[in-house]
């Protein structure tokens, strides 16, 4: 989800879906998403739509929608790049909407086959709205055994807009 690169590591194919209530009132998530990463080649893809939806106030709301697709490919055996490219259109509580479209890259190095090191950048072009900010991040994933997988990861967000 954080790492485009990352869909090439493991051969698989996936369809994943998550709905979330959140700490606001008529705070609504919910995620589904495709992935398969069988081809011969290695090469990776996912499909996937988002929607939020929050009523923090009475008669006051905001909700959005994200929808992309990302592209996995090993550069070398132990070099993968990916790209996620995706359209979001976001309605706040002024009633005013946000859209376009925006990408994130990912580059994943896989050191030794239980150890990788990943890092991604986020909304690369600006959509002027807080549900698409702009950040980074980096993480290291260690397979110790094939049944247990421990994952380290950092993300920045760049927080503009409403505190």
């Amino acid at each position: 989800m954080l790492n485009p690169s990352g869909i090439s590591l493991m051969r698989a194919y996936a369809v994943e879906a998550g709905y979330q209530y959140g700490r606001t009132p008529g705070s609504h998530d919910a995620r589904i998403s495709a992935v398969d990463s069988t081809s011969a080649f290695n090469l990776g893809g996912a499909l996937y739509y988002s929607y939020h939806r929050a009523a923090p106030a009475e008669g006051v709301s905001q909700s959005g929608h994200l929808v992309g697709g990302s592209l996995s490919f090993p550069i070398v055996d132990k070099v993968y790049l990916g790209v996620n490219l995706k359209y979001v259109r976001f309605t706040d509580v002024a009633e005013v909407t946000h859209s376009g479209f925006t990408l994130d890259g990912g580059l994943t190095l896989r050191l030794v086959p239980q150890v990788s090191v990943g890092a991604a950048a986020y909304n690369l072009i600006d959509v002027d709205t807080a549900w698409a900010p702009r950040g980074y991040g980096g993480g290291v994933a260690v397979l110790p055994f094939p049944a247990l997988i421990l994952a380290f990861d950092v993300v920045a967000t760049e927080v503009s807009g409403d505190p």
